[in-house]
C-alpha cells in the first residue's frame, strides 16, 4: 500500500504499479486528454489524489461518486512550472483497475435539499498536517493577507493575516501549514518572524513566454511592455 504519507511513500514510488484505497469526490472529464478519460479526485488517509483513469463513460464516472474503490495504478507526482512537486497523482488504463469495495449510499442526486447559507453544517476534516519553517527574502508583501518569499530560485507564497510592518527586501523566517493551492504550492496560517537583515532580491528580466508557462511563479522578474491600461483600487492599483 501507498500514500500513507505523501512525502516518502509516493515519491520513493514514482512510476511504480501501486494500490490505493479512498473516497471518490469527484469525478469529471479530462479535457486535456482523451475524451473518454476521467479525472477522479480521490480522499485517501494520506490527503488528496488525482486519478487520470481511461475509458470511462459518464454512467460509469457517476456511479463512482462517494463510492469507497480500491484503484491499481502508475504513481507519479504533479509538478508546477518549476518542476516542483505540489500534488500526487495515479495513472490508470482500464476501468478494471478501479474496483468499487463500497457503492455510495444514494444517488447523490437524491440527497436532500440544503440551504445555501446551512451548509457549513456538513463540514468536517481531520488534518495531521505538520507545521513547517522556512527562510527567504520577502519580495512582496500585502499586510493581512499574503507575503511572498524568495530564496535562490526557489520561491514561495505565503498565506497570513499578519500586519506587522515587513519590509520587502527583508530576510524572514516563515513557519505554517504546505498546501496546493491552483496547482502551486503554498503556505498557509502563516507566521512571520523578521531577522532585519536587508538582503533585497535582484529581479530577474524574462518574457511573456515564461511567465505564462509558470518557469518563474512567485519569482521577482522584470518585463518590458508597453501600458494599455490602468485603474486606481481601493487597496492597490492595477
Amino acid at each position: 500500500r501507498c500514500l500513507s504519507d505523501w512525502s516518502s511513500d509516493v515519491c520513493s514510488s514514482d512510476l511504480m504499479l501501486i494500490t490505493v484505497r479512498g473516497i471518490v469526490r469527484a469525478a469529471d472529464r479530462n479535457q486535456n486528454v482523451d475524451a473518454d478519460a476521467a479525472m477522479l479526485q480521490v480522499l485517501t488517509e494520506g490527503g488528496y489524489i488525482v486519478v487520470i483513469a481511461d475509458h470511462f463513460t459518464p454512467a460509469e464516472r457517476e456511479g463512482l461518486l462517494d463510492a469507497e474503490v480500491e484503484i491499481t495504478g502508475v504513481a507519479g507526482g504533479q509538478f508546477d512550472g518549476k518542476y516542483q512537486m505540489h500534488g500526487v497523482q495515479l495513472s490508470v488504463s482500464s476501468p478494471a483497475n478501479v474496483k468499487i469495495l463500497k457503492p455510495a449510499s444514494a444517488s447523490i442526486w437524491s440527497l436532500p435539499l440544503t440551504s445555501m447559507d446551512q451548509i457549513i453544517s456538513s463540514y468536517q476534516v481531520t488534518d495531521r498536517t505538520q507545521r513547517v519553517r522556512v527562510q527567504g527574502t520577502i519580495t512582496y508583501y500585502q499586510p493581512g493577507s499574503s507575503v511572498v518569499l524568495q530564496d535562490g530560485n526557489k520561491s514561495l507564497w505565503i498565506a497570513t493575516q499578519t500586519i506587522d510592518p515587513l519590509r520587502v527586501g527583508d530576510v524572514v523566517d516563515a513557519t505554517g501549514f504546505p498546501e496546493s493551492q491552483n496547482g502551486f504550492l503554498a503556505l498557509t496560517r502563516g507566521e512571520i518572524h523578521d531577522t532585519y537583515m536587508h538582503v533585497p532580491i535582484a529581479p530577474q528580466l524574462t518574457t511573456i513566454q515564461d511567465l505564462t508557462a509558470s518557469r518563474h511563479v512567485f519569482d521577482l522578474v522584470s518585463v518590458e511592455a508597453q501600458v494599455v491600461s490602468s485603474a486606481r483600487g481601493a487597496a492597490q492599483d492595477e
